[in-house]
């Protein structure tokens, strides 16, 4: 970074300001030239000195001067030294093992360790010393992990069974192999899945006696699992090889979790010991399992995950003694036909998923019981109805979840009369998903469902042409409808976003058989030249690019490696753009091909000529392109575009543009093109993907419930 961009990046961080409070110019700008520019050292130092005393400025700048420009990881180590010791087992913890996983997992597993993880993880993510991605995972810098796991490294530089922490393969596999283990460890991690399987004797863990996080995935062990530590707290060993588990391997009374996924289980334990303290058992993809385990001594279990358990045919009736199970996840459970009657007692449940349980048949009358559930997931299931009681889920009181309930609905095929009237309790449903129907007309009214904020449709060949919505939505799928016509009470939200083209959200589409009539720019080639309006008092945020594609192939083949190509002649700057989310319009002829572009990263500005080329892969021609503009608010109030719920149709009266007569021919280009003739034009090439911009604010994401750790 150059000096001024660095100078505003740590000022953010130090003071939350683009400049620094009155009295620390000086500092702030010794800190950073000592940073040398580096980002990942502006914002953790940054993040550390805030609203930090001139005495802790002066001091944290006397040890930076003590430190070498090529030591970035000492730098960095001025953050973590000052934090307490029960946040820096926490990074240690996260540096070594737990990078990429999900933070309320994460917590589970720090809590059982005697750990404070919910002001531990916060200190740290306001440090910048971790992240959490839009998954809600945890994530480190490199350069973070690397100092993080060198602290540990430092503790026994020469002698890797003296250090608090192993990871590293070939320190692991030396400790267990010479069976030097010792008191000191308490945390190993090994994995073997893509080199040569290796056994160990269990008699390597007899002296670590304060183990308490295990990762052995796909490690064979022999001898007897009682030298394994009574103080695990995380089990995690995929591809675990026997077919049975022993009662002396899970004589283990502090386990909060395990994890066996990818294990060649048969049978789970038949008489287990009291496992008080765990939370979370994970067998999924364990392909030869036929039966769960009997869950009488696991009474605080919170997460039972079962995915992919092809051979799974029983749940142990025991599940019904699980008074705080909230979630149960059965994906791809394809045996399974059925839960235990003592299931839809539990109340703590809030997710259920069947998703893919293709012989599953019928879910329990008594599932209107389950007052705790927000998330049902039942596509891809034998199902021929839904009980009716799942109505009175949301009729319950609602103040234990703040008054509101979710429930996810997915019907693969709705046979007729499979929903003759919703429910009253479903006036607080906010996703309802009815992709894949082919019963369209014998839906009922939507209209009802006043908390309704995102609805598919898509795939329903025979939806009414005319239909009904709730005019609380804020999200509507209804790709390949091609029986509806018109939406006649569309809400103002909706409307907003389809003649905005979505840009705001980075995400969607119109799915319309040609480019919108809005679009103030057409021309019937792969590219469309323009001069950028001035319009007094708005700014142009975004641009869409439409372009018809005929294809070549027999058969219809979506367009791959589709490229757009802007270029402005005005400020001679040159855009290349691979989008990385499509949306399109098939049909037998053609493919109608949109993406949304924000504004952000082209500065396009009244008076500049532009041009926009888009490139198809082999086997694809571009017919036509088109060009829509989208401008700020603003423009759209003075306008009225949501004045009041009518019809959805595309207007060209109601966007700015089209009050312009901007159809530039070749031969109108700007003088600009004449001069190229004789001098050439040096162009500045950037390359881009769709939707990114340095100086956007962050997207807010949904989170589908599949996308979580479970």
């Amino acid at each position: 970074m150059n000096e001024e961009e660095a100078f505003e990046l740590f000022n953010w961080h130090a003071f939350q300001n683009h400049c620094p409070n009155a009295g620390f110019l000086n500092l702030s700008k010794s800190v950073v030239t000592y940073c040398g520019g580096l980002p990942l050292a502006l914002e953790v130092l940054g993040s550390f000195l805030f609203k930090g005393s001139k005495r802790d400025w002066k001091s944290t700048l006397e040890k930076l001067k003590k430190i070498p420009d090529d030591k970035i990881q000492d730098k960095l180590r001025i953050s973590f030294d000052a934090i307490d010791e029960n946040q820096k087992d926490i990074f240690l913890h996260i540096s070594c093992f737990l990078i990429g996983m999900d933070r309320n997992y994460v917590t589970q597993i720090l809590h059982g360790c005697g750990y404070f993880p919910e002001t531990g993880i916060r200190v740290l993510i306001h440090r910048c010393l971790v992240t959490v991605n839009e998954r809600n995972k945890l994530m480190m810098h490199d350069l973070l992990r690397e100092m993080g796991r060198e602290v540990v490294r430092a503790e026994s530089p020469k002698r890797p069974e003296k250090r608090s922490r192993l990871w590293r393969q070939d320190d692991v596999i030396d400790v267990l192999t010479e069976e030097s283990g010792t008191e000191e460890i308490e945390g190993l991690a090994l994995n073997l899945q893509r080199t040569d399987k290796k056994s160990f004797s269990s008699k390597a863990f007899t002296n670590m006696r304060r183990l308490n996080l295990l990762q052995l995935n796909y490690v064979q062990l022999t001898g007897d699992y009682a030298n394994l530590s009574k103080k695990l707290i995380w089990l995690c060993w995929r591809g675990f090889s026997p077919n049975f588990i022993g009662t002396e391997f899970l004589n283990q009374g502090k386990l909060v979790s395990i994890d066996l996924r990818y294990s060649n289980l048969i049978k789970f334990w038949e008489h287990s010991r009291l496992l008080e303290k765990l939370k979370i058992l994970n067998l999924s993809h364990s392909h030869y399992l036929t039966q769960s385990p009997d869950f009488s001594k696991l009474p605080n279990l919170e997460y039972l995950i079962l995915k992919d358990c092809e051979s799974l045919s029983e749940i142990h009736q025991s599940v019904g003694h699980l008074k705080r199970l909230a979630l149960l996840n059965l994906k791809n459970c394809k045996m399974l036909k059925d839960l235990p009657r003592s299931f839809y007692k539990l109340t703590s449940i809030k997710t259920l998923v069947l998703f893919g349980c293709s012989r599953f048949e019928n879910l329990g009358e008594d599932i209107g019981k389950m007052i705790s559930l927000t998330t049902l997931l039942v596509h891809g299931t034998a199902m021929s109805q839904v009980p009716s009681s799942v109505g009175r889920l949301q009729n319950l009181n609602y103040s234990s979840m703040q008054g509101l309930i979710r429930v996810k609905l997915r019907f693969p095929e709705v046979p007729k009369n499979y929903f003759p009237a919703l429910p009253q309790g479903f006036t607080s449903l906010i996703y309802l998903n009815l992709a894949g129907s082919s019963s369209g007309p014998s839906l009922p009214k939507l209209s009802g469902l006043s908390n309704l904020e995102y609805l598919r449709f898509n795939n329903m060949a025979n939806l009414p042409a005319s239909r009904d919505l709730p005019t609380s939505l804020k999200e509507l799928e209804v790709d390949h409808c091609t029986a509806l016509e018109i939406i006649p009470n569309i809400s103002k939200t909706l409307r907003h976003n389809i003649l905005q083209g979505w840009t705001a959200s980075g995400d969607g589409g119109i799915f319309l058989p040609d480019i919108p009539k809005w679009f103030a720019y057409v021309r019937k080639s792969e590219r469309v030249f323009f001069q950028v309006p001035q319009v007094i008092g708005c700014n142009l945020e975004a641009f869409t690019v439409c372009a018809v594609c005929s294809s070549s192939f027999n058969e219809h083949i979506s367009p791959t490696g589709i490229s757009i190509f802007v270029t402005n002649y005005t400020k001679l700057i040159n855009f290349a753009v691979r989008p990385d989310h499509l949306t399109e319009i098939t049909s037998d002829e053609v493919v109608v091909w949109q993406v949304n572009l924000s504004n952000n990263d082209f500065n396009l500005e009244g008076g500049d000529f532009v041009e926009v080329e888009a490139v198809t892969g082999s086997g694809f021609t571009v017919k036509n392109t088109g060009v829509g503009l989208v401008w700020d608010p603003k423009l759209v109030n003075e306008n009225k575009i949501e004045s009041e719920p009518i019809p959805y149709e595309c207007e060209s009266s109601l966007h700015p543009a089209s009050s312009f007569d901007h159809d530039l021919s070749d031969e109108n280009r700007p003088s600009q093109m004449s001069r190229q003739e004789q001098q050439p034009m040096r162009l500045q090439v950037h390359q881009l993907k769709s939707g990114s911009s340095s100086q956007a604010k962050p997207k807010v994401r949904r989170r589908n419930p599949c996308s979580c750790w479970w």
